[in-house]
């Protein structure tokens, strides 16, 4: 668990900006070990959005991000299609 799904989240952190005020999109997040998750436990101070398609996996991500505690965790339900039409004005 650990090495395949932790360390393998976390790989990527060195070769992300390492701005105090990162925003993250992790697209199609409910359908294996949700990488946000990790990124945002790492660091707190960065924005991760979680977006799934699938209603229940969103209820399951809500509630695991409400027991971790991940205040800089949001969880969508929609599209990737359908949220980047709607998000075309955000700066990610």
């Amino acid at each position: 668990m650990v090495s395949h799904h932790l360390l393998d989240s976390l790989a990527v952190l060195p070769r992300l900006p390492q701005r105090a005020r990162l925003r993250l999109l992790d697209v199609g997040s409910g359908g294996g070990p949700a990488r946000g998750f990790a990124l945002a436990m790492a660091r707190p101070e960065w924005s991760v959005t979680l977006l799934d398609s699938n209603q229940k996996r969103c209820a399951f991500l809500r509630q695991a991000a409400a027991e971790l505690f991940l205040r800089n965790v949001e969880v969508v339900a929609s599209r990737a299609e359908a949220f980047a039409r709607g998000a075309r004005h955000l700066t990610w």
